[in-house]
């Protein structure tokens, strides 16, 4: 009984670990989500304003 004991223990532990492992994890997507789209905001308005930022008016950059 007490192996037992010691197994359910270390099973709830594991479950335990694991929640925190993902919630962290989803922390850290939704945090870089948000930087990337926030970076991209500035070259997307200026779009919309008829405003192309240097390089992005799809014509190749000379090598």
């Amino acid at each position: 009984m007490r192996i037992q004991a010691f197994l359910t223990a270390a099973a709830i532990n594991l479950k335990r670990l694991a929640a925190s492992i993902l919630s962290i994890l989803h922390l850290i997507i939704s945090v870089t989500r948000e930087e990337g789209s926030r970076s991209r905001q500035p070259a997307l308005q200026s779009r919309i304003a008829g405003h192309e930022q240097p390089g992005t008016t799809g014509t190749p950059i000379p090598a």
